[in-house]
Formats: C-alpha cells, sequence, structure tokens
C-alpha cells in the first residue's frame, strides 16, 4: 500500500508537478521597458552578434530598413532580450529577438513579421521555437513555423498568408522609427490586455506580472507542415541561418551574478526539519495504528513546511541583496507559485490513500442472489436511499455524490452482474454535474432486455423501445458488443472485437441515432468513424 502510493505521487510529480511549476512560473513584467542596445552595458556574444548581422542582412535585401536595435530592460535579472526592429515601406514589421543567459550561455531566437491592417487586425509569422509568444485570438492570427530558419523564406510565407486572408487590404503604416522602444512596449502591454479578455492571460497584482493561464498554455500550437503544404511551399530553406541555442558565457559576468552562499544554519534547519517530519509520520502511524494516517501526515504537512522555508528563505536572499519593496514581492510571489503544486500533490495523495482505503473493503462486499436483498445491499454500499424508477416495477435507482459515481461501478458492477443483476449509470451527462448523480440497478443482465426494463424510448425522434431494441440487434448481429450504460433517451456499449469495417458502423450508427452524429460530430461522419475505430465505444442519444 505504502510503496504503491509512493510510486503514484513521484508519477504525479513529474507528470504533473513539474509541469505545474514551471507553468506558475512563467510570466512578465507589467509595463515593460526597453532602451537602444549598449554592447559596453550589456553582454553580446558573437553568436548573438552574428545572427543579427545575418538576418538583418537577409531582410534589408527584401527592402527592410532596420529602425531600432534594443534591449528589454529588467534589473536583476541575468537572461538578455534582445530585439531588432525593421519596416517595410508596405507597413510590414520585422522583428529579430533573442534571449539568452550569459551566465549559462544559453539562447533562445526567433524572427517574427507582423502587419497591422486599418481595422485594428494584427497578422503574424514567426519561427519561435521556445520563446513564448501570443496565442490566436480574435483579430490576432498567428503562424509558427519553427523549421523555416531563412528570413526571406519566412518573409514569403507571411506574404503568401497575408493575401490568402486578408487579399490585397492596405496595411497601417505604424511609424516605428520615431520611437522604437515607446513602440514596443506600448504593443507589448496593448496585447497583454487583449490576452487578458481572451482568457490566456492574467494579472498578478502582487507580483505586477502577467501570467498565462492553463488555457492559453493548451491553445498555443503549430501547425506549419500543414500550412507549408497548403500554400506549395514547403521544402528546405534557400539560405538558412543557424539556429543560435548557445552563446560563449561570461565568467566575469557569471560571477558578479553569482547568488550568496547557502548559510549553514539553513542547511542544518532543512535536515532537521525532513527528520522531524519522518519521526513524526512514524509517531502518528503507531499512535492511530494506522500507516495510511502517518503517511498523510507526511504527504500534508511535508510540502507545508517547505513552503514556509522557501518563503522565509527567498525573502531573506532578497534583503540580503538589497531588494526593494517589489523585489520582496516577487520573491514572495515566486515561492508561493513554485510550492503551491507540491501542496496540491500531498492533498491529492492524501485524497488518494482515503480512497485506496475504502475500496480496501469493497472486496468483501456479497450481492445476495435475491433481487430485493442485492437492492438493499446497493443502498448499505452507497450509504443513500434506493428507490423504484417512476413508471416501473423493477427497475431501481440511487441518488450518489458525482465523485463517486465511477468509483461505485467500477468496484460492484461486476459482482452485482454476477448475480445476473445489471448496474450501470443512469444520468448520461453526470459528469457536468456538481452535486449529484442516478445510478441504475435493474434485474436482468440481457442488454436488449435492459433496454425493454427502462423503456428507453425517443419520442420526439419518432423512436419506440422496439425500435431501439431492433436496431441495437442488427448492430449486436454484425458488430457484438456489450451493453455498459443505459437511460431513458440513450445507451452506450463497447465493442468486444476489433471492428473490421468501421465504416459499415457508422451507417448503422447513423441509422439508429442520427441525433448524435448531428448535435455532437456537426454531420463529420470521418470524425465519428475515427473516434469509434479508436476507442471501439459507441453512445446513441434520442430525444
Amino acid at each position: 500500500m505504502s510503496t504503491l502510493v509512493a510510486v503514484l505521487f513521484l508519477i504525479g510529480f513529474f507528470a504533473v508537478g513539474l509541469p505545474l511549476i514551471t507553468w506558475l512560473m512563467l510570466g512578465d513584467d507589467a509595463m515593460p521597458r526597453f532602451e537602444p542596445f549598449d554592447p559596453t552595458k550589456y553582454p553580446n556574444p558573437p553568436e548573438v552578434a552574428q545572427f543579427f548581422r545575418d538576418n538583418i542582412a537577409g531582410l534589408e535585401s527584401a527592402q527592410f530598413r532596420q529602425v531600432g536595435d534594443l534591449v528589454r530592460v529588467r534589473p536583476g535579472l541575468t537572461m538578455v532580450t534582445r530585439v531588432a526592429v525593421l519596416e517595410h515601406p508596405d507597413g510590414e514589421t520585422a522583428t529579430i529577438a533573442i534571449v539568452y543567459a550569459a551566465k549559462t550561455g544559453t539562447a533562445l531566437p526567433m524572427v517574427e513579421f507582423t502587419a497591422e491592417l486599418p481595422d485594428g487586425r494584427i497578422f503574424d509569422v514567426n519561427s519561435s521555437v521556445a520563446v513564448p509568444v501570443f496565442a490566436p485570438r480574435p483579430g490576432h492570427t498567428v503562424y509558427r513555423f519553427p523549421e523555416v530558419r531563412d528570413p526571406v523564406r519566412l518573409h514569403k510565407i507571411f506574404q503568401v498568408l497575408l493575401r490568402r486572408q486578408f487579399g490585397s487590404s492596405r496595411l497601417r503604416q505604424r511609424g516605428i522609427a520615431a520611437d522604437p522602444a515607446r513602440f514596443l512596449a506600448e504593443v507589448m502591454d496593448g496585447e497583454y490586455r487583449s490576452q487578458m479578455e481572451a482568457g490566456y492571460y492574467r494579472f498578478d497584482e502582487q507580483a505586477r506580472r502577467w501570467r498565462p493561464t492553463l488555457w492559453g498554455a493548451a491553445r498555443i500550437r503549430s501547425r506549419a507542415r500543414r500550412i507549408l503544404h497548403e500554400i506549395a511551399m514547403e521544402g528546405r530553406d534557400a539560405r538558412p541561418i543557424a539556429a543560435v541555442t548557445m552563446v560563449t558565457p561570461q565568467s566575469d559576468q557569471a560571477g558578479r551574478d553569482a547568488s550568496p552562499r547557502d548559510n549553514p544554519l539553513e542547511v542544518v534547519l532543512v535536515v532537521g526539519g525532513i527528520l522531524l517530519l519522518f519521526a513524526g509520520m512514524f509517531f502518528v502511524g503507531r499512535w492511530t495504528h494506522s500507516p495510511t494516517v502517518g503517511i498523510a501526515f507526511l504527504l500534508v504537512l511535508g510540502p507545508v513546511g517547505l513552503w514556509f522555508w522557501v518563503r522565509w528563505s527567498a525573502v531573506a536572499r532578497a534583503r540580503k541583496a538589497g531588494g526593494d519593496p517589489v523585489a520582496l514581492a516577487r520573491a514572495r510571489s515566486g515561492a508561493n507559485r513554485g510550492i503551491l503544486p507540491l501542496v496540491v500533490m500531498g492533498v491529492l495523495s492524501t485524497g488518494l490513500l482515503g480512497f485506496r482505503e475504502y475500496q480496501a473493503h469493497l472486496p468483501a462486499l456479497i450481492v445476495p442472489a435475491d433481487f430485493q436483498d442485492a437492492v438493499v445491499t446497493l443502498g448499505q454500499l452507497t450509504g443513500h436511499d434506493v428507490s423504484k424508477l417512476e413508471g416501473h416495477e423493477d427497475v431501481y435507482v440511487v441518488r450518489v455524490p458525482v465523485r463517486w459515481a465511477n468509483r461505485y461501478l467500477s468496484a460492484a458492477s461486476d459482482k452485482f452482474g454476477a448475480r445476473g443483476f445489471f448496474l450501470s449509470r443512469f444520468d448520461q451527462n453526470f459528469r457536468r454535474d456538481t452535486s449529484s448523480v442516478r445510478l441504475v440497478l435493474v434485474p436482468v443482465i440481457d442488454a436488449f432486455a435492459v433496454i425493454r426494463r427502462i423503456g428507453t424510448e425517443g419520442p420526439h425522434d419518432g423512436r419506440t423501445t422496439d425500435d431501439i431494441v431492433g436496431g441495437l440487434r442488427a448492430l449486436n448481429s454484425a458488430y457484438p458488443f456489450e451493453l455498459r450504460n443505459a437511460g431513458v433517451d440513450w445507451v452506450r456499449g463497447a465493442f468486444t472485437d476489433q471492428i473490421a469495417n468501421p465504416s459499415g458502423v457508422t451507417r448503422q450508427m447513423r441509422k439508429l441515432c442520427p441525433r448524435v452524429l448531428a448535435e455532437e460530430f456537426g454531420g463529420d461522419t470521418e470524425r465519428l468513424q475515427r473516434l469509434i475505430e479508436r476507442s471501439r465505444v459507441f453512445i446513441c442519444r434520442w430525444s
């Protein structure tokens, strides 16, 4: 039991916890500031300089003119964001950007082309691989082609896609040359606000930073290969410029930016805290005579204690470095974001422990052979009253909390089925409910007898129970299936064998329950066929 929980916790941490930590650490300062790039003030590795020279030379051959060489002002950070801005006579804007760290030598390059229409709509094409870019939103179209390393080819792709989407519309002259630093700052601030309205970003008031939402992180996708094929521009770059992923580290800069050494007292406190947690786990387990409670003690108090220590340590380091109130607030916010996933994982693992503890009692469940006694057993299992379905003699339903519905089914349906009773969910969309749902118990196990007992029908669709049973019999004779769930107007089944003719199944489904194809798949027969072939599960619904 303990080993299983530990393995699940580790898997969950690396599969969920670390991505969540990374997401929570993402963000960008409010009110961004740019200033002209000064090689005497900021590190200028030769790889970065060469990347800018090569890309600018290629774009100048395409009639672009450089109007700015800027750097993002971020006090206290070792990451440098350098941006070159170029303008085209037609109103197009080219941006060459590299985010690099002089301390570690890592670098992330990007080339982007932007056009703004007179009505305010924005069109972007870029070659970003890892540099965070804005997600598509209403009024802002974004295409990413990370494999394109030739700026001239990327510009041609940009022009083709721009004409394909907007025709020969005139572009707005953005007037960047007058003040490129102010232009970049205003564009970024305005776009962050629009992204927040679209649900892709949120504003962290405490840290004064824009942060991506989970929805925004999931929506950013690349459609590069399909788009290049559509516009007949797939293939290799004519003059590719190598992507800069590493730069020459600056040893002196690394020495200046090195963080303060750990205080020996901090190390002693950390080790002592870990030992106390493990001692507390064994003590609580012995005191309560339950190892589960001891592990729950560790999983909950461990992350909480770690959060307190990280928060205190981050603030102490910021004070030692002479940080202002804003820096202290950011230190606290960073500690909160970094440890929150661990606290959540601890709570979730504790809940898993409780579920496993509950499940340990289910193997002893004995379902009586008499149906009425089985009804009583179902009520005892769920802890809720079981009642007859209105208008039916031997069909019973029980309302249970949503969070327990699938657990009851997975643990008890086979035991009821062994006695010849059918136990399944009764409400199709119960996962969208936030309170309770119904399970149904029928005294027969044959699929078609179950449907007749429940009286599944679709009066508005002109489907009687006999029509539905007849259609399902025809489907079962050609493609055998097991009935998994049934309700007054829906059924769900799983095919027992690999589907040899998915199109045949789709045709019968379209004839039996056309509402599903029309409403849930928008009439897309191929998508329904792919889903059935992949999952080997079907759902029919009537009205």
